[in-house]
């Protein structure tokens, strides 16, 4: 539609064509932009959710959090993982009904992992285990030296699913995770850059915020502001 726009200003300019292309060409486009916009977001989610594009991981250990992340595969819309398979640790429950479970004894051949992790075209390996005294460290090393992802439960579920699990979380991952990055000059910048949006939005929503606490007052008893104790950082 551009470049359609941009050959009739010019033939405009040269006096070869008059407005009734133009505005013809500008209905066209106002009326068919939302139903295209809407197809082309259809057709790049129903590709995106496709095997084909999604992250393969494999996930070692069997036991509560391996079954919280199947559920978190067969539940959340739009996925961006797919489980090729659950490796079992020794002395470890299996919960799992929803991939391919593999034994434990696989793990005490040579290579095994590494191999199957190939064969499966596995991008990411996922530790989902409490106890961490049994992990094959080798054969994880093993694929990490090749180039696999090897993530734990809690870092993996937290970029999965936008939350963190509290049950599962342990005081190493809050030691080892990339959050707490703090400094003078990023709480500056942070706190510089809170006011001014803060105060900007409050200026252009100041007649809407002023109907609505008159209206609050006309409708209901009580202060027009709610107060609510919170506890973060440092209390």
């Amino acid at each position: 539609l551009v470049l359609v726009f941009g050959v009739l200003n010019l033939l405009e300019l040269s006096g070869h064509a008059d407005y009734r292309g133009y505005y013809a060409v500008c209905a066209a486009g106002i009326v068919l932009q939302f139903p295209l916009i809407l197809l082309v977001r259809k057709v790049f989610v129903t590709a995106f959710n496709t095997d084909l594009l999604r992250n393969r991981i494999l996930v070692v250990g069997s036991g509560p959090q391996a079954a919280k992340l199947l559920e978190l595969n067969r539940q959340q819309h739009n996925c961006h993982f797919v489980v090729s398979g659950v490796v079992r640790l020794a002395d470890e429950a299996v919960d799992n009904q929803a991939a391919p479970t593999l034994p434990s004894e696989m793990l005490s051949t040579r290579h095994a992992l590494l191999n199957y992790v190939r064969d499966a075209n596995v991008d990411e390996i996922v530790v989902a285990t409490r106890e961490k005294r049994g992990l094959p460290v080798r054969h994880l090393l093993e694929c990490r030296f090749a180039g696999v992802r090897v993530t734990d439960y809690a870092t993996f579920w937290e970029r999965e699913s936008g939350q963190i699990d509290l049950e599962e979380l342990q005081p190493s991952w809050l030691i080892f995770s990339d959050g707490f990055k703090m400094s003078w000059r990023r709480d500056a910048v942070k706190r510089l850059f809170d006011v001014v949006v803060s105060l900007a939005f409050l200026l252009f929503t100041l007649p809407l915020t002023l109907l609505t606490a008159l209206l609050i007052k006309l409708n209901s008893q009580g202060p027009v502001f709610y107060r609510q104790e919170r506890v973060g950082r440092m209390g």
